[in-house]
């Protein structure tokens, strides 16, 4: 009995070997296919990598630190500049409706803006929102309230609610007030007025 299985045992030994030889074997060697799949996959890491080692890490030289003071100093002085060039106007609250939305849409937003120094006078001491104290400057305020109010009325729904609509609104609203402000306070009309437009709590509902 041990035989007749010994027998069986050398008799499946010659398909096993039948079989190995049948088995393709492969005409490109793995190494280098793996290598230029890593050279590719790598692609900047693996440059960035490359130059790192090559060149070490490059420290700033001067002349860009020279160009990093002066980009920062700039900023700051461009700030400095406005607050004693310039002066913060309250507008208050504006409101109006959404166009072709019947009146059931309206936007409402908070507005200042920074003047300069002439354009900004008339409202020194006056009143608040949409009202408030006498004086020129009160009267000044409403009337361009009530200017960027209608210019509101000309936006729809879609422009409202743009990614760029803060940008769409300073554009238009700057340009509105320098129109405004050169007809209402005597300045030359080449000399411009608003330095800033700052927008907040815009709301669309």
């Amino acid at each position: 009995m041990a035989e007749h299985q010994e027998a069986k045992k050398d008799e499946a030994k010659p398909a096993d070997g039948a079989a190995a030889a049948a088995k393709p074997k492969s005409k490109l060697p793995l190494g280098p296919i793996l290598a230029v799949v890593l050279l590719i996959g790598g692609g900047v890491g693996l440059g960035m990598f490359l130059k790192g080692m090559l060149l070490g890490d490059k420290p700033m030289s001067q002349a860009e630190k020279e160009k990093a003071e002066k980009t920062a100093k700039e900023a700051d002085h461009h700030e400095e500049s406005l607050l004693h060039s310039a002066t913060e106007v309250n507008m208050g609250e504006l409101l109006s409706n959404v166009r072709n939305q019947g009146g059931r849409r309206y936007i409402k937003m908070n507005l200042s803006l920074w003047l300069n120094k002439e354009a900004a006078a008339p409202f020194a001491g006056g009143g608040g929102e949409h009202g408030g104290g006498g004086g020129g400057g009160d009267e000044i305020k409403r009337i361009l309230q009530a200017s960027l109010e209608e210019h509101l009325k000309g936006y729809d729904l879609e422009e409202l609610t743009d990614p760029n609509i803060y940008r769409t609104l300073d554009r238009g609203f700057r340009a509105l007030i320098e129109k405004d402000l050169h007809e209402l306070i005597s300045t030359p009309a080449d000399k411009p007025l608003v330095s800033r437009v700052v927008i907040t709590n815009l709301l669309v509902q």
